[in-house]
């Protein structure tokens, strides 16, 4: 089995997060070095226009308990109901993501994510989406999808200049720092890794906590479970996530990694 340390702040997987692509999710590198300095080297100006929802967390799930439903369903099972990127984009209207991760940035990072509506792309009818990363208040990286119904990137644009449809997957990874756990092309990982998840003693992972807890997040009825345990994928020392059970679906809300001093924390989350 491959092992693969997850970067979880979005300049990792811009910059930093090539491990993923050496274990055979991209086989073209020069051409990902090459997006890469692109990217970088057409920063937005941070005081440019944020997006629609940018500009504060009135959303943040922690302060939605008045408007939340009551938790009325059992638990998933352990493997069902992980959302993807396809997943996501339809049901996220918004979310922001907090990071740190020193070895790659100083400083925290803050991701956006927001829906715009849908557009009509070469006669194909995708969600139109967009995003950004700055460190610190920083120069900004924005970015611009289009995805059709399948979860699929049919446009992409990044700083404003549209990108070859070679890159799309390397942009639907980007846009969503919190879905990176999952983007290891091994099965046999990502089974066990969820299971752990569920608190379930995995053969190899090291189970150190399992809490499961009714609440809300963005308003929505759900399970917050709280995991840790300890696998060689992160050097053998405690990786710690929080994810939410929906009832009819699941999604990452924080991740910390001991190894790499890394964490990501969703701030602001709203569904569509």
């Amino acid at each position: 089995m491959k092992y693969f340390k997850f970067n979880v702040a979005l300049l990792c997987v811009l910059v930093v997060l090539m491990p993923l692509f050496a274990v055979g999710c991209l086989e073209d590198m020069e051409a990902v070095f090459d997006l890469v300095n692109q990217i970088i080297s057409e920063q937005v100006d941070p005081a440019a226009e944020p997006g629609p929802a940018a500009a504060g967390d009135s959303n943040n799930f922690e302060d939605s308990a008045d408007t939340a439903e009551e938790v009325t369903f059992e638990p998933m099972s352990a493997e069902e109901g992980w959302v993807d990127f396809g997943t996501f984009v339809k049901l996220v209207e918004s979310a922001r993501w907090k990071g740190i991760s020193p070895g790659c940035y100083d400083g925290e990072s803050l991701t956006t994510y927001d829906y715009l509506g849908t557009e009509t792309i070469d006669g194909i009818t995708a969600d139109k989406i967009e995003g950004s990363f700055t460190v610190n208040g920083g120069d900004r990286t924005a970015w611009t999808m289009w995805v059709d119904h399948g979860g699929n990137v049919v446009k992409a644009e990044a700083n404003g200049s549209e990108m070859e449809p070679d890159t799309y997957g390397f942009f639907s990874m980007s846009a969503v720092p919190i879905l990176v756990p999952f983007t290891l092309p091994d099965p046999e990982f990502n089974s066990e890794f969820k299971r752990s998840l569920a608190g379930e003693n995995v053969p190899g992972w090291e189970l150190q906590s399992f809490e499961r807890n009714p609440g809300n997040i963005g308003g929505k009825a759900a399970y917050i479970c709280e995991a840790s345990f300890i696998h060689p994928a992160w050097d053998s020392q405690v990786a710690s996530f929080t994810h939410g059970d929906f009832g009819s679906f699941k999604l990452l809300l924080e991740i910390y990694q001991a190894y790499s001093s890394s964490s990501t924390k969703t701030e602001s989350l709203t569904f569509r």
